[in-house]
């Protein structure tokens, strides 16, 4: 007795009134069924379509597509495109899942190593270069260590800075875009461009003002982020009297927290947690 006919054994022999009929081959499968059915090489074309950065593995009527290499995002059946700079870039080019940890590398190709970040989407695309809570083991470091960038959890954990990188995150007109926040629910901010490098102790000059409560009574006008090379925080905009805007505080102001606002129609905060982000656009 002939096996499925005579026809191939991986496609289909239907008996009909004294013969029968063979159907076609699979797919990925050349030849015919009548006579036998052959894996087709996809590796061979064009790397079967997988990204030129990974490698392609010829299975039995079908392919793989390898990983993308280190320093890449996507897979090797998509695409592989370098890990974006930024947040913003994650959110216009993607791939973007929303809030949540991403690896960046902040000079492409450059020396510098990629490094996992929190990204704020919701709001447009930010990243976070630091986050202070003072319930988190640690509390308070010196000025000089958030400086320096800390790492002793994950980003947006509670004890993380990359305030030594902000040069990094420059915008295309030569600015740098901030969005600063107190208490966990991140329900008091202010949001604001400067031209000036804070890491410089210069501020620059100021646009693009937001900010949740409104402007202090009594005050002068905030006047941006900047390292006076003070031990109490690493930046802050402590220059109108009663802005305190501390970031990465080393001690707690008045026994209260980081120090947030000061003589608002809110006002005194001093919070457990400020996180500072920025926007590379």
């Amino acid at each position: 007795m002939v096996t499925n006919g005579g026809c191939d054994a991986l496609s289909t022999c239907t008996n009909t009134a004294g013969s029968h009929t063979c159907g076609a081959c699979p797919t990925g499968y050349t030849g015919t069924g009548a006579t036998s059915c052959v894996d087709v090489n996809e590796c061979l074309t064009g790397n079967g379509g997988c990204d030129p950065l990974t490698t392609c593995t010829n299975t039995a009527g079908s392919h793989t597509c390898g990983a993308c290499p280190t320093g890449y995002v996507g897979t090797g059946a998509t695409g592989c495109a370098l890990y974006r700079k930024n947040c913003y870039q994650y959110m216009t080019l993607g791939p973007n899942t929303g809030d949540g940890l991403y690896t960046i590398d902040t000079d492409g190709t450059g020396p510098k190593p990629a490094v996992q970040v929190y990204c704020d989407m919701t709001n447009g695309g930010w990243t976070q270069i630091l986050d202070q809570d003072t319930t988190v083991s640690g509390g308070y470091l010196p000025a000089a260590t958030w400086r320096a960038g800390v790492a002793t959890t994950a980003p947006n954990a509670g004890q993380w800075s990359i305030l030594n990188r902000i040069a990094d995150f420059q915008t295309t007109d030569l600015t740098y875009e901030f969005r600063l926040t107190y208490t966990n629910a991140q329900t008091s901010f202010i949001q604001w461009a400067q031209t000036g490098n804070p890491a410089t102790g210069t501020r620059g000059t100021l646009s693009a003002i937001t900010q949740s409560p409104a402007n202090q009574s009594g005050c002068g006008a905030f006047a941006g982020l900047a390292n006076d090379a003070q031990t109490d925080s690493a930046w802050d905009a402590d220059v109108g009297g009663c802005w305190w805007f501390a970031v990465g505080s080393s001690a707690a102001w008045n026994n209260s927290g980081i120090p947030a606002y000061n003589a608002s129609a809110a006002g005194q905060l001093a919070t457990n947690r400020g996180r500072l982000y920025v926007r590379g656009r």
